[in-house]
């Protein structure tokens, strides 16, 4: 399983450096052929572009971390109400929502003062399917939630040195469009990097929705 996981992330990666080398060889190729020219304000309006784009990508994706981050908290939050009310009002055992994975196995200095009948019950319980079932659900969610920062930390930092560099770009944009080559060369570089973030963002969503 693991190496098929593994396989499909290479033949990914893979696809993108060649969609981006793609990009690059025939951006150079029809600029060395045809001896294009890059306008005055070409450069102006694409660092431009760049940067509100991505500032707005940066937010956007904020948000949607903190929504589902909210949304997985209201989840867990669920499932510990049901094994928390299923523990009352079957067995009469109460604990602090903090406590909740705790009951998972049932530790001896949690049932202690419980009585004997009560004690092989909850014996029985803990090894029942679907109550293991339910904090294997609760563990994959809590994992989930704790992950998603650190998930989206490398598309979000991506799209950020992007904006950070059409930022310096845009106040050297005089100075750099004095050689062309120079100019050309800082375009491509720039769009190659923001073809790559996007594809970073894009596979971050697609794992988080």
């Amino acid at each position: 399983m693991k190496i098929g996981v593994l396989k499909n992330f290479s033949i990914a990666k893979l696809l993108k450096i060649v969609l981006v080398l793609s990009a690059v060889y025939n951006i150079y190729y029809l600029y060395f052929k045809y001896f294009g020219v890059v306008g005055d304000y070409v450069s102006l309006y694409f660092y431009s572009a760049i940067f509100q784009g991505n500032a707005a990508l940066i937010t956007l994706s904020a948000m949607f971390i903190i929504y589902k981050k909210q949304a997985l908290e209201n989840e867990i939050f669920k499932l510990e109400n049901v094994v928390m009310c299923h523990l009352k009002d079957v067995y009469g055992v109460s604990a602090l929502y903090s406590d909740v994975c705790n009951f998972e196995n049932f530790p001896d200095e949690l049932i202690n003062d419980l009585k004997d009948d009560k004690k092989t019950e909850l014996s029985k319980l803990k090894e029942s399917p679907a109550w293991k079932k339910r904090f294997e659900e609760l563990k994959v969610i809590k994992s989930e939630k704790d992950s998603i920062w650190r998930n989206a930390f490398v598309p979000i930092r991506g799209l950020f040195l992007v904006l950070m560099s059409c930022a310096l770009l845009l106040i050297l944009v005089t100075l750099i469009h004095s050689n062309i080559k120079i100019e050309f060369l800082l375009l491509d570089v720039v769009l190659c990097a923001e073809i790559v973030s996007l594809f970073s963002l894009f596979d971050f969503m697609k794992k988080t929705v």
